[in-house]
């Protein structure tokens, strides 16, 4: 599907921050913002056992990072009998109704989320998600921080390719070179990256922390650790290592 673009009245308008800031962040959504790779897991896992086939919290653990599509084609690959349409539809349903229920942030997102506004820095959500789901999220996020979004279903190519960010930053109208990525996958890192950004990763598995430092990303454990000192160093070019 191709990228869309809300109505010019729609956009928030937005002032410039300092320079020796980010010209804008564009944040990942689940694991990065939002605790929700466990409700994926527990929502995938529902699913199958709902019809009679295979899911396990490793073949969950495993697809962290990638489009649904791909995750609901190896889900039919172990016996899911149903369409991609369908289990995508159903998933995304049971996804929505939970975060309209009360969304969990990651540890350290409303504090940094503060600090953002505060320090007039526009940000985007640029996530692989539906639209749907992002817009869930936003319906529960703090005013004055979000000024535009990207969803998986706005884009012809998703994470690893870095058409998402570049669209974010079109969005946002600045250069995705002044940008800052936040994520947690390595799928999401590359994006970031290969779109031209700097990017910091908050890693969903540490396992994966060769391939953050392959790709030049800065690293933290916590974004609890991330402030407006740490966003200017990242913007100067430092790639920092935080509670590692």
């Amino acid at each position: 599907m191709p990228a869309t673009q809300p109505p010019e009245s729609a956009k928030a308008t937005y002032d410039r921050p300092p320079s020796g800031l980010p010209a804008a962040i564009l944040f990942d959504l689940d694991g990065t913002l939002v605790d929700s790779e466990p409700k994926w897991s527990e929502t995938e896992r529902g699913l199958a056992e709902k019809y009679g086939s295979r899911w396990t919290e490793a073949d969950a653990f495993s697809t962290i990072g990638n489009p649904l599509a791909v995750t609901v084609a190896e889900m039919r690959a172990l016996g899911l009998p149903l369409t991609n349409e369908e289990a995508i539809n159903e998933i995304v349903q049971m996804m929505v109704a939970h975060h309209r229920a009360g969304v969990e942030w990651m540890a350290g997102v409303e504090a940094l989320l503060e600090t953002v506004r505060s320090a007039q820095i526009p940000a985007a959500i640029v996530s692989a998600s539906f639209r749907s789901l992002v817009d869930a999220v936003l319906a529960a996020a703090p005013g004055g921080v979000f000024h535009d979004s990207v969803a998986g279903d706005e884009v012809h190519a998703n994470k690893p390719d870095p058409e998402p960010y570049l669209t974010g930053a079109s969005r946002l109208g600045v250069a995705i070179g002044d940008c800052l990525v936040i994520e947690d996958s390595v799928s999401g890192a590359t994006s970031g990256v290969v779109a031209g950004a700097h990017v910091l990763v908050v890693p969903s598995n540490l396992d994966h922390l060769d391939d953050f430092e392959r790709l030049g990303a800065s690293i933290t454990t916590s974004l609890e650790l991330v402030g407006i000192d740490e966003l200017s160093r990242m913007h100067a070019g430092e790639r920092l290592r935080l509670g590692l």
